[in-house]
């Protein structure tokens, strides 16, 4: 008969746990994944602001070289898919990598900046930079990404 009512008891025990503390954490790793994203995107409109002000006088200059670097630079970053430069001319355009990765139906967000140049004349925009980020899952997906290197953009390097 004792058995009987530990068993129950746990049971009981287990059920609340179950009905009580698994919300919790579901809830606990939306919020948190929703933001991890939006720091993360966050992340990248600054490092893009960045680059288009770094860009400015390369595109001023028509320099291909120093504007390939940067865009070098702003496709390392951490969910960059990629990056476009272009002049306002049509002359330039400098896209990294070459070709847009295969982008399935969505998970994905294209922010664009315009570059600005201060000459003597004044302040003129010269240009464009667009970049392709990829949008943040669940913490989980994110792990799964960091923890496998043979997923998302790992696996034709390898």
């Amino acid at each position: 008969m004792m058995h009987s009512v530990e068993n129950r008891f746990i049971a009981i025990v287990c059920g609340a746990v179950l009905v009580f503390v698994a919300p919790l954490i579901a809830l606990f790793l939306t919020l948190s994944s929703e933001r991890v994203a939006r720091e993360r995107l966050d992340h990248t409109q600054v490092l893009m602001r960045t680059g288009a002000e770094a860009l400015g006088k390369p595109l001023w200059d028509f320099d291909t070289d120093g504007i390939r670097q940067i865009a070098k630079a702003l496709a390392a970053g951490e969910n960059v898919m990629a990056v476009h430069i272009g002049d306002n001319l049509g002359t330039i355009s400098v896209r990294i990598p070459d070709k847009l990765p295969r982008i399935d139906a969505g998970g994905y967000t294209v922010l664009s900046n315009e570059v600005r140049y201060t000459s003597q004349d004044g302040e003129r925009i010269v240009g464009r930079v667009e970049m392709w980020v990829e949008e943040p899952g669940l913490v989980f997906a994110a792990l799964l990404k960091d923890a496998l290197p043979l997923t998302g953009k790992d696996s034709g390097k390898r």
